[in-house]
């Protein structure tokens, strides 16, 4: 009878002592609560609204203040519940790291199995207010460096590294004038600076020039830059597509519309340009001096052979009613404008160049014409010859 009623005095002293608080376990339901009335999972803990904190994990050694893991609330907004991680390491001489979250699995294939979208850690987003289903509009996974974007993915799976609204499944955003994206191997030295970037090759304030650039490498210093290689299947493009070529470079305007005024490619040493090609097809070689020819070059031109194509050739000369100048009258023109009938003179081509193909045209008229006045001039030899013959016989 005493342990009876010492047992119910130590039952009133608990419930006097804590009974102005929630209860915190409730065994009957096997679930466990603190700070709520009615657990809802094996282990639920309820705080007071404006809190944010809602349960810490610590160590022994380490102060609570210095190094905790806690579970919370990022607003202290009564009425709304935003879940909070909040992990601060510690170390007596400080190190790099603040969480580790580690995960084991077994090795193996995924793709063998059922689960082939599942792996080691999985971030599943998905909507709260449809039906458990897959988000529309809301961003998916973001990682933030005191509230900075560093990476957001949106989700319809446009990822962005160092920007808010990626339109591209990676959009990567860089400061002003720095490197956008850089690409090496983990075999060369970091500080040969062999690499293909992608930058500006400009810093100037609200400007962007995109640039590719790729720095080689090689043991015996092989003269490489960068390699641009395109496959494609061997046939010969057909009239849809004439154009088609293994590697094509394809100018057009911001409007994607053709190219007017603008050039279409430049090839260029440090700057210097050695080849420009134009919006009408022109190129440029050695020169920047616009052009009327297709083809303009500061320079000689070697080659072992050039054809050019003409619509009229000077055979004409030969024909019956060719109108040949006398030869009197052919004199008096050289003697006054000092060039054949029909050449262009000194000045000319000086100012105008010469065209290959007209030229030779003219010099074998010139030629053919030639061939007739020593036909003619024959013809008055063997008359005389013929004359002096006679004279000799008599």
């Amino acid at each position: 009878m005493k342990k009876i009623f010492l047992c119910l005095l130590l039952s009133i002293h608990y419930c006097l002592m804590y009974g102005q608080s929630l209860p915190n376990i409730y065994p009957d339901t096997s679930n466990v609560g603190l700070g709520t009335l009615t657990p809802a999972a094996r282990l639920h803990v309820n705080n007071k609204a404006g809190t944010y904190t809602i349960a810490k994990f610590t160590i022994d050694g380490v102060s609570p203040n210095v190094g905790h893991i806690d579970l919370g609330n990022a607003t202290g907004t009564i009425g709304t519940f935003i879940p909070n991680l909040i992990a601060r390491s510690y170390f007596p001489t400080p190190r790099p790291v603040g969480m580790i979250i580690t995960s084991f699995i077994p090795d193996i294939d995924p793709w063998s199995t059922t689960d082939s979208t599942f792996a080691a850690f999985n971030v599943d987003s998905r909507s709260q207010d449809q039906n458990n289903k897959t988000l529309n509009l809301a961003n998916v996974f973001a990682v933030k460096n005191n509230t900075k974007p560093l990476l957001m993915m949106k989700a319809n799976g446009n990822t962005g590294i160092n920007m808010l609204n990626p339109i591209a499944p990676l959009h990567v955003s860089s400061t002003n004038g720095g490197s956008v994206a850089k690409f090496s191997y983990n075999h060369v030295s970091t500080n040969s600076q062999a690499y293909i970037e992608f930058a500006n090759s400009t810093s100037a304030p609200g400007q962007y020039i995109p640039l590719i650039r790729g720095q080689s490498l090689t043991p015996s210093d092989r003269p490489f830059g960068i390699i641009i290689q395109g496959m494609a299947q061997d046939i010969k493009p057909n009239g849809n597509e004439p154009n088609a070529a293994a590697v094509m470079i394809d100018g057009r305007s911001k409007q994607w519309t053709t190219l007017q005024n603008n050039n279409v490619l430049s090839v260029c040493n440090l700057g210097a340009p050695l080849m420009i090609m134009q919006a009408n097809g022109n190129m440029l070689l050695g020169t920047t001096q616009d052009s009327p020819h297709k083809l303009t070059v500061e320079g000689s031109v070697g080659a072992r052979k050039v054809v050019v194509k003409q619509d009229a050739w000077a055979d004409f000369v030969f024909d019956d009613d060719y109108d040949l100048l006398p030869i009197s009258e052919l004199a008096a023109f050289i003697q006054k404008n000092k060039h054949l009938p029909g050449i262009p003179t000194t000045k000319e081509v000086e100012e105008n160049g010469q065209d290959i193909g007209e030229m030779n045209k003219l010099l074998l008229q010139k030629v053919e014409e030639l061939t007739l006045y020593m036909l003619e001039l024959k013809k008055e030899n063997d008359a005389l010859k013929e004359r002096v013959q006679k004279l000799e016989k008599q």
